[in-house]
C-alpha cells in the first residue's frame, strides 16, 4: 500500500539517477544538445626550421565547428608532453573570430625556432553554456638537421671473382630515405642500392654496375645519401674500394641475394657466372646441392646460358626443404680443360613468420569514467625481423599505426585514440598485424571485431509547470515530468 503525503509549501529538485550497464551511472541534465566538434587538417606531416628546407611552414585548416555560442578560444602547439611553445587566444568580447586556418611559421611564443621534435596543435573552445570542446591535430614533426651517418667496408679490397664480395655496413640517421651510390674517381655514379629507412643496413657489392656488367680494375668508392621528410639532404664521407682484376682463366658464380623464399613473389635467386678470358666454352653442368645432406636437388646441363635463377623447387617441382644451399658450375672448354666454381653458401627458407591475436572483452568504452577505459590486444607473434600493427575502422582505414623491430609485445593496450592523440569515433575497429622476414615470406592477420562505445548516460527533464500548489482547489494541483534518456 502506497503512503500519500503533501509537502510543506516550497522550492523542489529531482535527482534522477539511472543505471545502466556495467554500472555507468550520471545525474546530469542536459541544457544544450548541440553537437561540439572541430575537424583538423594539416597541410603536411613535418616542417624545418632550417631556412633552406623545402618546408619551412605548416598550415592547420580547421573546419565543422559551431561558430554560434563559442565564447573563448585558445590554440596551442604542444610537444608528447604536452609542454606548450606557441599560443594563439581569441575572445568574444574582443570581437575576435576563430580562424579558419593558422599558419605556424616554426617559431615559439619567444621567436626562437622550436626545437627538434614532435608535436601537435590543442584547441580548447569554450561555450556560453558552459561547454567545453578540447580537440588535438594529428601529431607533426619539426626536424632542422640534415641526415647523417656513417659507412665502413669490411675490406679495402675486392675481387670481383670472390663470391663475398665487400660488404657495407651502416649506421645512418633515423626517419630518412636513404640510398648507397657506388661512383669512380670522376663521381659518376655506376651503382645505386635503394636502403629505404634501414639505418643498419648490410649490403653486398661484388664489382657489378647497375646494367650488370663487372667494373674495371681501379678505386672506387661507396656512400649513403638520405633525405629527410621535409627534404634535408645529408651524406655520409665517401668509402674507398680498390677493384682488383681476377685471374686469367677463372670462372665463378655471383649470387644476387644470400636468403630467399620459395614462397614469395621475389621468391628468384639469380645465380650469374662470370668469367676472365677462359676462352671458348662447348658445354657445361650446373648443380644444387643441400649442405645439410649433401643431396643434389637440381640440376641441368647445355650451352652455358647466363644468368641461372632458381625458384627454390626441385627438378621435379616440388619446394625443397628450408636449409643451406651451394651451386657448383662445371665448364667444359674447347682446349679440352675443364673449370669449376662454386658459388657462396645460400640459405633457403620458405616459412612464413607465425602470429595469433586475441582481444581481450570486444568492447570498451573510453571516456574517462574508469570502466573499461582501454582494451588489451594479446599479440603471439615469432619467426619475423619487422612487423607492423595497425587500428583500422570499419571502411579498413589506418587510424593508429605502430612498429616493431624483431617481435611486437605480447600485450599491446590501446586507449581508443588514433595517430593524433584524439579520441577516434564511436564504432568497430579491427587491429591488423603484418609480419616479414629476411627471406621476403610474409604473414598478415586480423583481429576480431573491437566495438568502441565512449557515449556516457544522460537525462533531460522537463516539467509543464514551474510551480505547482496541490491544495484541491483544481488549479495546478499536479506537475507533469517527462523524462528523456539517452546516451551522448
Amino acid at each position: 500500500m502506497i503512503k500519500k503525503s503533501i509537502f510543506l509549501l516550497g522550492m523542489f529538485f529531482m535527482l534522477l539517477v539511472p543505471l545502466f550497464s556495467e554500472n555507468e551511472t550520471s545525474s546530469s541534465i542536459l541544457q544544450n544538445a548541440d553537437p561540439k566538434q572541430l575537424g583538423i587538417t594539416l597541410s603536411n606531416a613535418a616542417m624545418s626550421t632550417e631556412p633552406s628546407a623545402p618546408v619551412s611552414s605548416l598550415q592547420a585548416r580547421f573546419s565543422d565547428y559551431l561558430e554560434n555560442g563559442l565564447a573563448a578560444w585558445t590554440i596551442q602547439i604542444v610537444n608528447t608532453q604536452g609542454k606548450p611553445y606557441r599560443t594563439w587566444q581569441g575572445n568574444r568580447n574582443n570581437l575576435d573570430q576563430f580562424p579558419q586556418s593558422l599558419q605556424f611559421n616554426g617559431l615559439t611564443d619567444q621567436k626562437e625556432p622550436i626545437p627538434d621534435g614532435t608535436y601537435q596543435f590543442l584547441i580548447r573552445m569554450e561555450y556560453t553554456n558552459g561547454d567545453i570542446l578540447v580537440k588535438r591535430s594529428p601529431f607533426f614533426a619539426v626536424q632542422s638537421q640534415k641526415p647523417f651517418g656513417l659507412v665502413r667496408a669490411s675490406r679495402p679490397t675486392l675481387s670481383v671473382a670472390n663470391p663475398e664480395g665487400v660488404l657495407l655496413y651502416h649506421d645512418l640517421s633515423s626517419d630518412t630515405e636513404w640510398t648507397g651510390f657506388i661512383t669512380d674517381t670522376n663521381q659518376n655514379i655506376i651503382k645505386k642500392i635503394p636502403l629505404g629507412r634501414n639505418t643498419e643496413a648490410v649490403v653486398r657489392w661484388q664489382g657489378e654496375t647497375d646494367s650488370g656488367n663487372l667494373v674495371n680494375e681501379g678505386t672506387y668508392y661507396y656512400f649513403a645519401e638520405g633525405v629527410n621528410s621535409v627534404g634535408l639532404r645529408g651524406r655520409t664521407s665517401p668509402v674507398p674500394i680498390r677493384v682488383e682484376p681476377p685471374q686469367k682463366g677463372t670462372i665463378w658464380l655471383q649470387l644476387d641475394r644470400t636468403i630467399f623464399s620459395g614462397r614469395s613473389q621475389e621468391g628468384k635467386l639469380i645465380l650469374t657466372p662470370r668469367s676472365q678470358d677462359i676462352g671458348n666454352s662447348i658445354s657445361y653442368q650446373f648443380s644444387i646441392k643441400s649442405l645439410q645432406n649433401g643431396g643434389i636437388v637440381k640440376q641441368e646441363s647445355g650451352t652455358l646460358p647466363s644468368p641461372f635463377v632458381w625458384d627454390g623447387r626441385d627438378t621435379l617441382g616440388l619446394l625443397c626443404p628450408d636449409g643451406t644451399y651451394q651451386a657448383e658450375l662445371k665448364v667444359q672448354l674447347t682446349n679440352g680443360k675443364t673449370l669449376t666454381a662454386l658459388s657462396q653458401s645460400f640459405r633457403l627458407d620458405s616459412t612464413p613468420p607465425e602470429a595469433q591475436l586475441t582481444v581481450k572483452d570486444g568492447l570498451f568504452s573510453p571516456n574517462g569514467d574508469g570502466l573499461r577505459d582501454s582494451i588489451t590486444i594479446i599479440i603471439n607473434a615469432e619467426g619475423g625481423t619487422e612487423w607492423t600493427g595497425s587500428i583500422v575502422n570499419a571502411e579498413a582505414i589506418p587510424i593508429k599505426g605502430f612498429f616493431w623491430k624483431n617481435n611486437p609485445p605480447n600485450n599491446l593496450i590501446w586507449d581508443g585514440r588514433d595517430d593524433g592523440n584524439n579520441l577516434a569515433p564511436n564504432g568497430t575497429y579491427r587491429f591488423k598485424l603484418e609480419g616479414i622476414d629476411l627471406a621476403g615470406n610474409r604473414i598478415v592477420v586480423t583481429s576480431d571485431l573491437i566495438s568502441l562505445d565512449a557515449r556516457k548516460p544522460q537525462a533531460i527533464l522537463t516539467s509543464d509547470l514551474q510551480a505547482f500548489s496541490p491544495n484541491k482547489d483544481g488549479f495546478a494541483d499536479v506537475v507533469k515530468i517527462r523524462l528523456v534518456s539517452a546516451f551522448t
